[in-house]
């Protein structure tokens, strides 16, 4: 879900607390409902009129498997307030069945009686029949809700997180997906409507319109709509997803022109395949895609079908955004709502991902991703939705800033650390593994690991997932010749509960004629390593490295393209390269006569050095440095003149040897078989 001022307002904390039942513990719905049954299918009919009141009446019957023995009662989540003296009915097999809700604690929860026990793994069915007026919008809780656009009415939904009960019968899980669902809404005939999956039949009866829609993919209870408007419907040119043909519909009011809204939304077909490409095929590539106008201030990812209020129609982020969410969101649902970031975090980047992939879109990926940096380094909650009782604790403004915009750089920080190869791997994976199911953080720290060979990224997803605050650098470097040396030094902002941000940093070096050459390291809490395009290399054991680079470096920079949340400032040091000031008198001229001599090259077992220099009292360094540019070995005060034996413990592989006699250096290359 996308709404445009959720970053400006400070929320009202509005709403009720939703009491902990005796069921809780039995399911991961958040109120306790259906904790003894699976869901398998909704068959409804819903009667909807936009000219008249607020009002909604149906019929919802749900196919269920029993998950436990002696099943006498099944519980759903419904708004007792608007549905409970209005009609009410529960059908069993035909006949009407004792249903009843609390008269405190969580009082939304419907609970029937059966006639007599069900055994467990039995598939049964119950019918709930039900009219009235769905509850007024209350802060960030929507539900179902009439407008007007240029005066004429409409009716939509929107759920998230807990208004599908008030609107509709059903078990409020993410981890029960339901499984298949076909729904029929009657209307008068001057109305469409836009909901979920392909449209079946259309059937006139006097002067209304029936309207039939199937959808066949598992769908989460919130991600179920309706808007009912007086439509004017656009079938677009099909989207190709490997060798299906995707339909394209958009469902808009009525108005003079829609030239720039089209132009706009087709970007998104864009998007489809350019998601599909990297995460796996569009995921209800078998039914739609569509776009429909709706009422909410922003976007709304529900399944097959998003919705966009009028200023979202043109907005390409929110567009792209939207669309992302078909994989982020809906394909994979995040478990619970403390793990929206997951949701959000991933459909926020793939705005960047459409700017930087699609040319024609026009957008600037780096100014988009430097504006979410921004906002990220102002948050000052965790990304970890600690109170998600209800939507006013959910979607308030800090809430909304950690699960958008530092959501989106922890992304952001993944594909940094992984490298390219490795991060569409590894989300490809977990897109694949988890499609029309749910995940948790931990189940995206998994297949990172993996994609990673196994690297141990727990303190990574800790620090970002669970921490508060932002980390700040100061590095300084020098370097000898091509070899660089960089020393980082980690501060932290005075809200941080942090110890020490373990995270990827980029450091952009450069030589006097514009080369560049980014390196990425691994901070994993003053201890680094090379990070080199999907391998965490073995740290050095301090904040300090040393990396020979292609040419000699002139520039230095932090993080120049704002891929990670940190913010650094850069030095030059001549201390880190231990040149020793009192010998830089030295003419580079005679380093013709720093003569070295290695032997046997290559070696099949140690090596052999020897030096010979005119300056016999100036001790020399040497440095074996690995093509990672890693030091791997080290020695202080080389005897010149006479043998000395090294490199015996090294594995097969091309090293340089660095040797540094004052302001003197020499290097030669050294093969160990």
């Amino acid at each position: 879900m996308m709404k445009n001022t959720f970053k400006n307002t400070m929320l009202l904390l509005f709403g009720f607390m939703l009491a902990t039942t005796t069921l809780l513990g039995q399911t991961t719905g958040t109120s306790g409902s259906g904790a003894n049954i699976d869901v398998k299918r909704h068959t409804i009919y819903w009667r909807v009129n936009p000219d008249s009141t607020k009002y909604i009446r149906g019929t919802v019957t749900t196919k269920f498997l029993t998950k436990v023995a002696n099943v006498s009662t099944i519980t759903f989540d419904l708004n007792k307030t608007s549905f409970n003296n209005t009609g009410l009915v529960v059908n069993y097999h035909g006949v009407s069945v004792a249903k009843s809700f609390p008269t405190s604690g969580n009082q939304n929860l419907l609970t029937i009686v059966l006639p007599s026990p069900l055994a467990i793994n039995v598939l049964d069915s119950v019918s709930i029949s039900y009219k009235g007026v769905p509850p007024a919008e209350s802060g960030q809780a929507l539900g179902y809700q009439k407008a007007t656009y240029r005066g004429k009415s409409y009716i939509y939904t929107l759920s998230e997180s807990y208004e599908d009960r008030d609107w509709w019968p059903c078990k409020a899980d993410m981890q029960d997906k339901i499984e298949g669902m076909d729904i029929t809404v009657s209307m008068p005939s001057t109305y469409k409507v836009a909901t979920q999956g392909k449209l079946l039949k259309t059937v006139v009866s006097g002067e209304n319109t029936l309207y039939t829609y199937r959808h066949s993919y598992p769908i989460a209870s919130y991600l179920v709509s309706i808007c009912v408007a007086k439509f004017n419907e656009f079938n677009r040119p099909a989207i190709v997803v490997g060798d299906t043909n995707v339909p394209v519909t958009y469902q808009l009011f009525p108005r003079s022109s829609y030239t720039s809204i089209l132009a706009a939304l087709d970007f998104s077909k864009l998007e489809v395949q350019l998601f599909s490409s990297k995460f796996g095929d569009y995921p209800f590539k078998n039914e739609k895609y569509g776009i429909y106008e709706f009422g909410f201030p922003g976007g709304m990812e529900h399944q097959t079908n998003i919705g966009l209020d009028a200023g979202s129609l043109t907005s390409w982020s929110v567009i792209a955004h939207e669309t992302a969410h078909q994989w982020f969101g809906d394909g994979v649902t995040c478990k619970t709502w403390n793990h929206l970031w997951l949701n959000e975090g991933f459909a926020t980047y793939m705005e960047v991902l459409a700017a930087e992939q699609i040319p024609s879109l026009g957008k600037s990926a780096f100014a988009r991703i430097s504006s979410i940096k921004t906002s990220a380094r102002s948050c000052t909650v965790p990304v970890y939705i600690t109170d998600a009782s209800n939507s006013n604790t959910v979607w308030t403004g800090p809430n909304t800033t950690a699960v958008y915009d530092k959501g989106g750089m922890i992304v952001s920080m993944l594909r940094t650390l992984a490298g390219d190869t490795k991060f569409f791997e590894a989300t490809k994976n977990y897109v694949a593994a988890l499609s029309y199911a749910s995940a948790d953080t931990d189940n995206l720290r998994q297949h990172f690991q993996t994609a990673l060979a196994g690297a141990d990224l727990s303190g990574f997803f800790a620090d970002w997932v669970n921490g508060v605050g932002t980390p700040s650098y100061n590095v300084e470097w020098n370097n000898v010749g091509t070899k660089v040396t960089l020393k980082l030094t980690q501060t932290r902002s005075s809200n941080s509960n942090v110890t020490y941000f373990r995270m990827p940093v980029v450091i952009k070096v450069k030589d006097a004629a514009g080369t560049a050459q980014n390196i990425v390291l691994y901070d994993n809490g003053g201890d680094l390593s090379i990070a080199d395009n999907g391998t965490i290399n073995a740290g050095t054991g301090s904040n300090k490295i040393t990396i020979t680079l292609p040419f000699v470096p002139t520039t230095v920079q932090f993080d120049p393209d704002n891929v990670t949340i940190a913010t650094g400032t850069v030095e030059f040091n001549g201390a880190l390269a231990k040149i020793s000031t009192q010998k830089a008198a030295i003419k580079v001229g005679s380093i013709n006569d720093f003569k070295t001599l290695i032997y046997p090259n290559p070696s099949t077992s140690a090596f052999t050095l020897n030096v010979n220099s005119p300056d016999q009292n100036s001790a020399v360094t040497m440095d074996v440095v690995d093509v990672l540019g890693r030091i791997i070995e080290h020695s202080e005060n080389v005897t010149l003149g006479q043998n000395v034996s090294f490199g015996g413990n090294l594995s097969a592989g091309v090293y340089i040897v660095h040797l540094i006699q004052g302001a003197e250096q020499r290097s030669s290359k050294i093969v160990k078989q």
